[in-house]
Formats: structure tokens, sequence, C-alpha cells
């Protein structure tokens, strides 16, 4: 199993996981097991004292469980634990497909927990556990510096501002689509039938809003519109995305069939989604209101911190619960309706033969050993820029928090108090107190993604150190 590499074998009946479960990886008995919501608080008055001193944060990975998903996010999780012996914990005869790894998250009741501890043992004499919304909230202008904005005591605490996922969708991911709900919006942990704000594209220059009742399925709890980046880091033969809306005159056309039950295939035929092919490299933009699905790849997920999805199509599928998982045709159809933009799909490569961008908003330049592509725009609500360095030392100043994801190649990360080794798909975060850390690739050449606020498109590229 999984290439004679690890064998990781999971008892779904005796563990009772159910598939919208996370789990995480116990590296003491080296097994899957629930992710628990209690947490212990820490008791630190600073971010240094937490951590010891200022370092990169890592968190541990949050398995989600998928009917469409695989075993290579699993295999990864586990060798990250560093534990030896998985093939002894077999214990029955299911493989536990995962087909999410939530790498960094502040969504509440699902907050990534801090891969290392705090200095300071609590007072039961156990090791302090820190979540990433506790650190948000807490040390915040640590982690972010002067874009951090306090709230008044008497008001929702703030919300950290990215998701960042892997996701491996061994088959077809269900074809869905996200809301555009303003920013803002006072919709989180809604359910049953609720009023909310919606975006509408033609009135956006007079910045006037619509309403619409919208029934929110209980399992999809959220708030504002959630925009999307991908990027596709391993494929397999028959790799493919669909999107559409194809043309913004198309919107409505799309919205009515799936709001009378069009499946894909009726979608695909009357012209209003595209089938495309893709390879490692290719990235995509998902503004809300895209229909999307993918099959035959891993991708890295950068998203706005929002989970909710409405179904189109499921493909005939079936819970843990033996149903069919439930369609939202209606609520899909007015999510589509209320887009901001259409998706966008790149037809190059950010690594390999095929260099040149075919996408208007991004631009590109060598300079020494490394290209630098920034990927998203400056309206875009994050900054996504991919990176390729060699093995000269660059410098790379904080001016804000940052989040560093490697793609491809193994990365050495300095900073002022010590030096890691980072492998394909490890995520950092950068507070912004480090001030700067020095990159570079162990091998010939190192793949980086580096995640920063929409303020600051154009800044925060790594410098060569002078010779």
């Amino acid at each position: 199993m999984f290439g004679n590499q690890l064998a990781i074998m999971v008892n779904l009946m005796e563990t009772e996981i159910e598939t919208s479960q996370f789990l995480t990886v116990d590296d003491r008995l080296g097994r899957l097991i629930p992710l628990e919501s209690s947490e212990l608080t820490g008791s630190g008055e600073t971010l240094s004292e937490v951590m010891g001193s200022i370092r990169p944060l890592a968190f541990e990975p949050e398995l989600v469980p998928k009917v469409w998903g695989g075993y290579r996010l699993l295999e990864h999780a586990a060798r990250r634990q560093k534990t030896s012996d998985y093939s002894s914990l077999v214990s029955g005869n299911e493989i536990c497909r995962i087909g999410e790894s939530w790498e960094i998250s502040g969504v509440e009741g699902k907050s990534s927990r801090l891969k290392m501890v705090s200095q300071h043992p609590s007072e039961n004499g156990q090791q302090e556990i820190w979540t990433l919304q506790q650190l948000w909230q807490k040390f915040g202008a640590s982690l972010a510096g002067s874009s951090f904005v306090t709230q008044p005591s008497d008001e929702q605490p703030p919300e950290f501002p990215w998701l960042v996922k892997h996701l491996e969708c061994n088959d077809w991911l269900s074809l869905q689509v996200h809301p555009a709900v303003i920013p803002g919006c006072d919709s989180g942990g809604l359910t049953g039938t609720t009023q909310l704000r919606l975006f509408n594209p033609e009135s956006a220059s007079k910045t006037e809003t619509s309403k619409a009742r919208v029934e929110l399925p209980d399992e999809f709890p959220g708030k504002n519109g959630k925009f999307e980046f991908w990027l596709v880091v391993e494929t397999a033969i028959d790799s493919e995305v669909i999107v559409g809306p194809v043309r913004e005159d198309q919107r409505e056309e799309l919205a009515k069939q799936v709001e009378a039950g069009a499946r894909e295939y009726e979608l695909l035929e009357a012209g209003l989604l595209t089938r495309l092919p893709v390879e490692a490299g290719q990235w995509a933009i998902l503004p809300p209101g895209s229909v999307h699905t993918a099959r035959g790849v891993t991708i890295l997920e950068v998203q706005t911190p929002v989970d909710v999805t409405y179904r189109i199509d499921d493909y005939g599928r079936r819970g843990s619960d033996g149903e069919l998982r439930t369609l939202h045709p209606r609520e899909a159809a007015r999510a589509i309706r209320s887009g901001t933009g259409l998706p966008q799909v790149s037809h190059s490569l950010l690594w390999g033969s095929n260099s040149k961008s075919h996408v208007d908003q991004s631009t590109q330049h060598k300079q020494s050993s490394r290209l630098i592509r920034h990927i998203t725009a400056p309206q875009d609500p994050f900054q996504i820029r991919f990176q390729k360095l060699g093995n000269d030392l660059q410098i790379l100043n904080l001016e804000e928090m940052t989040v560093l994801c490697v793609i491809d190649g193994e990365l050495e990360l300095i900073w002022k108090h010590g030096t890691e080794l980072l492998e394909p798909r490890d995520v950092r975060l950068l507070p912004v107190d480090l001030r700067e850390v020095s990159l570079r690739s162990k091998g010939e050449s190192v793949s980086i993604l580096l995640l920063t606020s929409s303020s600051s498109f154009g800044g925060n590229s790594p410098s060569s150190v002078p010779r």
C-alpha cells in the first residue's frame, strides 16, 4: 500500500469516525484519532514566552475523511509525525480516505493546533496546547503587526483571515459553488432560514445590496464570501477540472438549469461548464459564485475562512449513514447569480517547460537564480506569489504576516534563533515579529508560495544577500 511505503489502516466502525470529523495523528501511539474539541488555554504573556523565542509557527495537520479522497495526504501526515512503526497498528480492513488536510485554520471549532508547545507547563503539569485562533486573539499584533485591528471587548474577536488546505481529489469532488456574501455580514454560525446580504454585481458601483432568503444546511455554517485559489501540485493520468460559467452572459442560464436540478453532464452539454485537463504547476482562481469540481489531482488551496458549500451534483454517492448526500440546487443557483467574477484556469505551468503565463494578472521576471510570479491581483482578498529559489541565500523581509508553502524541492528556512529543513507540502506561518528570514534550496532549486494580504501587492519578495 502507498507504493510500498507507509501502511495505515483505520477501522472506521470501531473509531466511529464521521466523514465530517477531523482526525489528527497521535505521535505517541502512532495512530489516527479524532481531534478533541477541548483545548487548554495558555498562560504566556507574549508570543515569545509561549514559543520560547519568536520563530516560524508549525501546526498539526488536521485530516478530514471524504468519500472522494485518497491516501497520499494520510501518508504525508504520518511521515511528518516522525513515528516509525505504523504497520503494527493495523486493526481492521478499511482504509480511511482523506480528502482534506487543513494546514492553517482559524475557523471556529476547527482551529489549527500549534506543533511546538509552550515552554511552561500548565497548573496540572501538562504542556499547554495553543490553537491558532487563541494565538491570533491574544498575540495578533505580534503575528500581523500594524494590520491587526483590535476589536472592542464587547465585539466579536477578529478572525484569522486565511484558510490553507491540501486537497486530494482521487475521485470527483462534488460539483459545487460557494456564495458571495458581503464581507462583514453578521451571518456566522447560521442554520435554518436566514436573511443574508448578497453581493449584486450590477449595482456594485452604487454599493447597493439585495436581500434573498437563503436556507443554509446545518452542516455548512459560515459567514462571508468564499474566494479560492488552487495550485495543482500532483496529478494522475486522467486529471481534470470542470469550471463555469464560461462567460458572464451565461450566469443566469446556468443558475436556472442548476435550480431545475441539472446534473454535471447536462451543464457540460449546454456549454455552461467547461472541462479542462490539468498538469502539476497549473493554478485556478475561483471567485464566489464559481461552479467547480476536480478529479485525479492533489491541490494546495488558499481561501477566505468560510466553510459554506452548496452541492450541485454528487454523482449518486452515499454518505457514512448510507443515504445519498444532500444536494442544494436552490442555494447553489442563488450563489451563482450573486457571483463576483468568472473562474480562471491558467494555460501555463508555474514550473516545467511551459513557462509563459496566459493569465492577465500574472507577471513574471527573473532575478539572479529566482523566478517570481504574482498570481492574484491587488483587488483580490489575498496575494499569492510563486517563487523558485536556487541555493544562493535569499533574505525575506517580513513587512507583514506571511504564510510559506513548500511546493517542490527542499527548503532551508533560517531565522535569528534557528534553522529548519522543510519538505514539499510543509506550511509555516511567519509572524511579522520575526522581522526577516533567509531562504535557500538544499538542492538545485526549490519552489515556494508566499501568501500575504492584498494590501502589500508587489512587496515582501526575497532579495539576494550581497556578496
